[in-house]
């Protein structure tokens, strides 16, 4: 929504108020007015020494609605904030009293035409009461927000924790079990961090030891029946001599 500077220019200079543009940029201005929730929005304008108003965006049968060619009502608080805008730059006011209007926030902007020139400023002025109920309202989301990161956060990290203190009971579990000889092959964790990573040591390690004790059982087999050959060969020779030595008697 945006209001064009071509046709506001036009209602200034032929000083239109019931023209079909200038009936548009009423209806413009009041949807932006909706829109954002300010107190009063309005264009005006300089001549001849004064500011004047050109279109405001209220109701047009509102008793403070300002009609065009009215005198634009200049104080102090804001002169120096229309002055820098006519000169091409966005402005904002400080929060202000007025006594006919009560605490007020006026933000304003240039309007153009498709020359580039300022005709026109558009100005709006919010309700203190609102601004201040905005910002706790945007406090207090703020703090809900918060809030519920933390909760989602210490979730988390509790279950994260949960998790890796489960997976290192498994691996102080599976190490003693190891200690004791027991020397069963352990399940894998599938994971993808130093877990994943130990949990494949531990597994690749019970895998070698295993190879190792059924190498160190093969061996002991091996010595156990070239013991026996031994004992066999032994016992054959220790009769030999026995017959040899009856055989001399």
């Amino acid at each position: 929504i945006s209001i064009n500077g071509d046709s506001l220019q036009a209602v200034i200079e032929n000083e239109e108020t019931t023209t079909p543009r200038a009936i548009q940029i009423r209806e413009t201005l009041h949807k932006i007015k909706q829109v954002s929730h300010v107190k009063y929005l309005y264009t005006f304008f300089y001549k001849d020494g004064k500011y004047i108003y050109a279109i405001e965006g209220g109701n047009i049968t509102d008793e403070d609605y300002s009609q065009f060619g009215d005198d634009f009502n200049m104080t102090e608080k804001i002169e120096k904030t229309v002055t820098d805008v006519f000169s091409g730059t966005e402005g904002y006011t400080s929060l202000y009293f007025d006594v006919e209007y009560g605490w007020l926030l006026s933000a304003m902007s240039p309007v153009r035409n498709s020359q580039g020139k300022v005709i026109a400023v558009i100005g709006s002025d919010f309700d203190a009461n609102t601004v201040e109920s905005t910002i706790f309202s945007f406090k207090r989301n703020m703090i809900i927000a918060g809030i519920i990161l933390l909760i989602v956060f210490i979730f988390i990290s509790y279950s994260i924790l949960n998790r890796y203190t489960s997976m290192l009971n498994g691996f102080a579990h599976e190490l003693a079990r190891i200690s004791e000889g027991d020397l069963k092959p352990t399940q894998k964790v599938e994971s993808n961090d130093e877990f994943g990573i130990l949990s494949e040591s531990l597994v690749f390690m019970l895998g070698k030891l295993n190879q190792i004790v059924a190498e160190i059982k093969s061996g002991a087999s091996n010595i156990g029946a070239a013991s026996s050959q031994l004992n066999a060969a032994s016992q054959q020779l220790w009769q030999g001599a026995t017959e040899q030595a009856s055989s001399a008697e």
